[in-house]
Formats: structure tokens, sequence, C-alpha cells
């Protein structure tokens, strides 16, 4: 028996805990030392949603996961944290 998978959507989800720390290392790359630094305040830092709504694929494989299963996966998409109100 084949199936055909072309029409088929496979959906992967997951905490990623400790992603944004991945992505915040490829983004925020300079440092604040020198004349031509650019320094930037605690506020001014990236909050976790933000971090991870700019995922890349390199990112993931740093993040411990084979680029054999990140190259089946063609669209990312990242879901903010759930808030209290209604």
């Amino acid at each position: 028996m084949q199936v055909d998978t072309s029409k088929i959507l496979f959906i992967c989800g997951g905490a990623f805990a400790g992603l944004d720390k991945v992505i915040s290392h490829r983004v925020e790359t300079g440092s604040g030392i020198g004349f031509g630094a650019t320094v930037k305040a605690k506020s001014d830092k990236a909050s976790e949603g933000e971090l991870l709504a700019q995922v890349e694929p390199e990112d993931l494989i740093k993040f411990g996961l084979i680029p054999e299963f990140i190259g089946r996966l063609p669209v990312v998409a990242t879901l903010n944290e759930l808030s209290e109100e209604v």
C-alpha cells in the first residue's frame, strides 16, 4: 500500500527551552567595547517572544536538532506566550 504524502501537513511542536539564548547569541553580535561600538541598555534587550520570532534553521541545528530533521520542516512558525487577558 502506498500513501501519497504530497497533501499531508505535519505539525511539530515543543517548548524548546533555551532556544532564545541561541538566537540571542546570533542576533546580538558585536560588543560594547571601543569607539565605534553600539552600547545597548538592559531595557533594550529583546523579549523572549521577539527573539523566537527570528528563529532560523541554523539556530535549531545549534540547539541540537539534526539537520536531516530540520530539512523536512519547510515552514517554522512561532507563537507568543499566553497572557491572562481574556
